[in-house]
């Protein structure tokens, strides 16, 4: 569990470990119903249901992100297809 949002990407991890969030399995736990008399393992079926790949696939698109910039003063951040 990590305590930021955040989450691998673009890396292949090992099947038998779930990554997540606290929002990410708060938010697994409202939106995906399933039937265990283990929770453990409840949880980590729902977890690695709700990756970001997995999420991607079942909601149907793709985000791409267009050319941006912040300026914050004396640092600007960009960024660029």
């Amino acid at each position: 569990m990590s305590r930021n949002q955040v989450n691998f990407t673009g890396e292949k991890l090992d099947d038998s470990v779930a990554w997540s969030s606290w929002y990410q399995l708060i938010e697994s736990q409202a939106m995906i119903k399933t039937i265990f008399d283990d929770p453990v393992m409840e949880m980590f079926v729902r977890i690695k249901t709700f990756q970001p790949e997995v999420r991607i696939s079942m909601e149907g698109k793709k985000e791409s992100l267009d050319n941006f910039e912040i300026d914050l003063g004396d640092i600007k951040l960009s960024y660029q297809k």
